[in-house]
This record gives C-alpha cells, sequence and structure tokens, in this order.
C-alpha cells in the first residue's frame, strides 16, 4: 500500500516540531547522502533543489556546503517550512506537493536533486521520476535515500498476527527503484545498508514513531487500546535487545542517479 498523501501531510505537521528530538537515523541518512553527493560532483552546483526538505537539516548543509549555489526546498507541511526556513534563512522555501513544484520548473533547470526519506511516502512513482529526469541538467546529479522493505520487519510481523486485516505501508527495494529509474532515463548506484536501533521497550519505540510523523499501517481507524496492549506485549516479548529494551531493524537505500548516456 502507498501512503496517502494527505495524511502524510496531516501526520508530519502535527508532529514538526518533536520531528528532528526522534529521528536520528535520518538525519545521519541525510549527511551521509550529501557526502556521497559531494564526492561525485566535479563541480559546485549552481541549483539545488532539496525535496520534502521537512525542517531543513539537509536544506543547511546543502546551503552551507555551498555558500554560492541557489539552494531551493520544498514539503507539503506548513510547520515543516516554517522550521526549515527559520534554519536555513537563504534558501528559497515552498509549501507544496513535490510533483507540482516539479511541475513548475523549467526543464534542465537544476544541477543537484537531493531527497532524504521522502519518496516512500510519494504516490505516482513513474511520474515522480519523469519529472525528476526532466527537471535535471544533463550532467546534473539526482541524489536520495529511502528505507527498504525490512525496516521495522519486527514491527511488521507483530501487526500482521495481532492486527491481520491492517494494511501496511508497501516500501520498495533496490531493485524496484532501479526499474523506476531506468525507465525514467536515470543510470544509478545503490548502497543498501542494514542496521538496529534499541529503544527502553515498545511503548518507547511506538511513541518515537508517532513523534516522528512516521506510520507504516495505513488507515483511518485507530488501534483499540487492546490492539495497542497487544502489540506492545507481544513486540517486548519477541524482541528484546540482550543490551536492555527493544530492538527495531532499519534497513536504509542510498542513490546516486545520472542521466543515461544515449
Amino acid at each position: 500500500m502507498i501512503a496517502n498523501s494527505a495524511t502524510v501531510q496531516a501526520r508530519f505537521n502535527r508532529h514538526a516540531q518533536s520531528y528532528d528530538d526522534v529521528t536520528p537515523v535520518q538525519a545521519a541518512l541525510g549527511t551521509n547522502l550529501l557526502r556521497l553527493a559531494v564526492e561525485r560532483l566535479s563541480s559546485p552546483p549552481a541549483r539545488v533543489l532539496d525535496l520534502g526538505c521537512g525542517t531543513g537539516r539537509l536544506t543547511a548543509e546543502a546551503a552551507a556546503r555551498w555558500p554560492n549555489s541557489v539552494i531551493e526546498a520544498v514539503d507539503c507541511a506548513p510547520q515543516m517550512t516554517v522550521r526549515a526556513a527559520e534554519r536555513c534563512p537563504r534558501a528559497h522555501i515552498s509549501t507544496e506537493d513535490a510533483l507540482h513544484y516539479l511541475s513548475r520548473n523549467r526543464d534542465g533547470s537544476a544541477d543537484l536533486l537531493l531527497a532524504n526519506a521522502v519518496f516512500q511516502w510519494l504516490p505516482d512513482r513513474p511520474r515522480l521520476f519523469g519529472q525528476l529526469r526532466r527537471v535535471l541538467s544533463e550532467r546534473g546529479l539526482l541524489a536520495f535515500s529511502t528505507f527498504g522493505p525490512e525496516t521495522f520487519c519486527e514491527l511488521r510481523n507483530v501487526l500482521s498476527t495481532i492486527v491481520p486485516d491492517r494494511e501496511l505501508l508497501h516500501l520498495p527495494s533496490v531493485e524496484v527503484w532501479q526499474q523506476h529509474l531506468a525507465d525514467a532515463g536515470f543510470h544509478a548506484t545503490f548502497w543498501a545498508l542494514k542496521e538496529a536501533q534499541t529503544y527502553p521497550s515498545a511503548g518507547a519505540f511506538l511513541r518515537t514513531l508517532q513523534r516522528s510523523g512516521a506510520s507504516y499501517a495505513e488507515g483511518h481507524k485507530p488501534f483499540t487500546r487492546r490492539n495497542l496492549e497487544d502489540i506492545v506485549a507481544a513486540y517486548n516479548s519477541s524482541y528484546a535487545s540482550a543490551c536492555g529494551g527493544v530492538y527495531a531493524t532499519y534497513s536504509t537505500i542510498s542513490c546516486l542517479a545520472e542521466p543515461a548516456v544515449q
């Protein structure tokens, strides 16, 4: 299942103030993504677009790295872009849907397209990558990161048992992203990693997810109190960490993509 855009916007808008405090994995992923882009680029990009900028962490890092570049950023959640503007005053920041934003850009007008931990939330991926290819200059670079299908596999296992009728968010594999990119005219290089993060308890883990704005079980109907109690109990029992608390798997995918040679 692909996330509903309006639902995603509402969640991230609601949790903009707590987002930075509970997303160290996303922060590290963005820093590493920028490092990969810097190593690949032969010269500073004239124009950088940060798609799904959130609170502007990566936007600010890009602005500091390339002080003479035009830095633009976009996010669909107004409270996120308020924080991004505070963090990076010199960036041009828009509040709108990424696809609509891209559609307003001229062909070949961007030299670096950044997107950290955002594409998993966006629908209509063939159209998305078509727009990215159109907007990117011929010597430009698309750098994005996302979460792979093994992310939160422990939680998925628990949810499939406790609430089997609840649809789970589909997280594409490297192979799926590779096909989207190839269809749009990109040549891509991928890095896939897997790591476990520990939390004091299953309840603490679920609260962290909520405060980040993320949800991997879709649907408008909230869990019942009994559901939550059963989920927490099953998670605590099945996924205890050797060092105390519980663990959760993060599967991350980073990608650098360039226009394919015709």
